[in-house]
């Protein structure tokens, strides 16, 4: 299981998630946002999932992005 969301700065930089999973559980982490990079995109037991977010180029606009972890979407909001 992975967090719904989860908030980055505006500046960017890493941010980070939680993944529950079982030991030899595969999972694997996709980005569908190009401003957003999956740094570790799979695994096989719990992990800190690790997304490169690139700074916004608008500080005044607020914008969101999703990465899917297995069938389970995080939304990350900017």
């Amino acid at each position: 299981s992975v967090a719904a969301s989860v908030t980055a700065p505006v500046g960017g930089g890493i941010v980070t998630s939680s993944i529950s999973a079982t030991s030899g559980c595969l999972w694997r982490a996709t980005s569908f946002t190009d401003w957003i990079r999956v740094e570790n995109s799979s695994g096989t037991t719990s992990a800190v999932l690790r997304l490169q977010v690139e700074p916004s180029p608008n500080g005044a606009v607020r914008r969101t992005g999703q990465v899917l972890v297995n069938s389970q979407l995080i939304t990350v909001f900017q």
